[in-house]
């Protein structure tokens, strides 16, 4: 069983895959990328600063190689990973994790009125994206506060980095589509798709729920990546 890293999205921190993690069936982490809640760390932040942090946790972890399983704004520093160290990267599984046009801006993968956001804020000479509004402290759903307890402020400049996608050309290939995903609309996930299958073929798995589905719908998310896991081992293991 093949281990597996867990990469949070913007404005959350590692904490978000907890509902998720222990329904994995391969050892798993999710780490905290750098920063969280402090941007002191924002203005000189870089994905490929981030995919170092990843791979400095999976050494103390003593993970050799991983399934790389990315959320959100997690497709860019999982694309710098496969860039920077493909040797570590046994497959990718993009959970409505963004995938930019290669060599784009990762903005370019997000739409237009996230765009605007993202310019407007640079614009006003901010590094940093507003924390998440967060739940009243005494909210008593344990899901919501997972929410408000993963959140985080988020750097900026980041979304503004050019995106390569060549390191996915020479690794296994997946994505999870969430049917009901209002942050990541179906038609733009479907764009992704198309942009992997440039690179490769594409394993896909289906999930009725939106776009935080490992908090919302732990159970499906994991049985969708341990899905896609096995199908990655088996394919290595006929080579």
């Amino acid at each position: 069983m093949a281990d597996i890293v867990l990469i949070h999205g913007g404005s959350t921190s590692g904490g978000i895959w907890a509902e998720l993690t222990p329904h994995l069936n391969g050892r798993a982490i999710a780490p905290d990328l750098p920063g969280r809640n402090n941007p002191a760390h924002y203005a000189s932040a870089t994905f490929s600063q981030w995919a170092q942090s990843i791979i400095d946790q999976m050494d103390r972890a003593e993970m050799e190689s991983a399934i790389l399983v990315a959320h959100s704004m997690g497709g860019g520093t999982m694309a710098a990973i496969a860039r920077l160290f493909p040797s570590r990267v046994k497959g990718i599984v993009c959970f409505g994790a963004v995938v930019p046009p290669d060599g784009a801006p990762f903005l370019k993968g997000l739409n237009a009125s996230q765009q605007d956001l993202m310019h407007h804020t640079l614009a006003e000479g901010s590094i940093v994206l507003p924390r998440p509004v967060k739940a009243a402290a005494d909210e008593g759903d344990p899901l919501r506060r997972l929410m408000r307890d993963a959140n985080s402020t988020e750097a900026l400049l980041p979304f503004f980095e050019p995106v390569s996608l060549q390191g996915f050309a020479i690794t296994q290939l997946g994505l999870v589509r969430l049917l009901r995903d209002r942050a990541i609309e179906l038609e733009r996930q479907d764009c992704f798709i198309e942009r992997l299958r440039a690179l490769g073929p594409v394993e896909i798995r289906n999930i009725d729920a939106g776009h935080m589905a490992m908090v919302t719908h732990p159970r499906e998310s994991a049985v969708a990546i341990n899905d896609l896991c096995d199908t990655f081992e088996q394919r290595r293991g006929a080579l």
